[in-house]
C-alpha cells in the first residue's frame, strides 16, 4: 500500500485492489471518500463517500466511524491490504476507554498534532500514541515545534518522505516508527 500526504488533514492510500482518500479537497478517482466532518461544499461523483459514524463495508474494506465527544468530527479506522489504520482528526482530548475498544489493535495511526483546538499538543499526541500503541505513526497538520517534541519521544526526527509504501510483512515489530511525510505536489 502506498500512502501520500497531500497537506492539511487530506491522504491518499493506493492499496492493490482498492483506493481511498481522506478529506480531499476535490474530486479524485477514488474508489472511497471519507470525510471526518461532513463537507457539502465538494461533490465526489467518482466515490463512495462516508462522513457518519458507523460501523460498514466498502469494496470489500471495513471502516469503523467513531463520533469525537462534543465536536462534529468522526475517527476513522479501516483495514487495506490486511493493514489497520486509524486517522484521528478533531480530537483534542485524551480517548476514553469505549472508543480505544473501538479502534482496537492499530498499525499506522494519523495523528493531528499542533496548537489549534482540534489538534494534539505533543504531549497529549504522545500519551495516545501509547494508548494505542501502533507500529507506525504518521502525524499531520502539524507545527515544527510540537512535530519536533513528539519526535524527540523517538529519539530522533526522520527525514521527511513525499509518499511512504508499506506492507503487512514490513511493518516494523519491536519498536513503533514515526514518519514525516511532505505535502504533496
Amino acid at each position: 500500500m502506498k500512502i501520500k500526504y497531500n497537506g492539511g488533514s487530506q491522504f491518499i492510500f493506493n492499496g492493490k485492489k482498492v483506493s481511498l482518500a481522506l478529506n480531499p479537497s476535490n474530486d479524485l478517482k477514488t474508489d472511497i471518500v471519507l470525510l471526518s466532518k461532513e463537507s457539502k461544499d465538494v461533490v465526489f461523483a467518482n466515490s463512495k463517500v462516508c462522513d457518519w459514524p458507523g460501523e460498514y463495508e466498502i469494496s470489500s474494506v471495513p471502516i469503523i466511524g467513531v463520533p469525537v465527544l462534543g465536536k462534529d468530527f468522526v475517527i476513522y479506522r479501516f483495514t487495506i491490504d490486511d493493514i489497520s489504520i486509524c486517522f484521528l482528526k478533531g480530537v483534542s482530548e485524551i480517548l476514553n476507554d469505549d472508543v480505544l475498544e473501538k479502534i482496537g489493535d492499530i498499525d499506522v495511526l494519523l495523528i493531528s498534532i499542533g496548537n489549534g483546538p482540534d489538534t494534539l499538543d505533543a504531549k497529549k499526541a504522545h500519551d495516545i500514541f501509547e494508548d494505542i500503541d501502533p507500529r507506525i505513526v504518521i502525524p499531520f497538520e502539524y507545527d515544527l515545534e510540537n512535530l519536533s517534541n513528539f519526535a524527540k519521544e523517538f529519539g530522533s526526527i526522520p527525514e521527511a518522505l513525499n509518499e511512504y509504501e508499506i506492507s503487512k510483512s514490513a511493518l516494523p515489530i519491536d519498536k513503533s516508527e514515526i514518519v514525516i511525510l511532505n505535502k504533496g505536489l
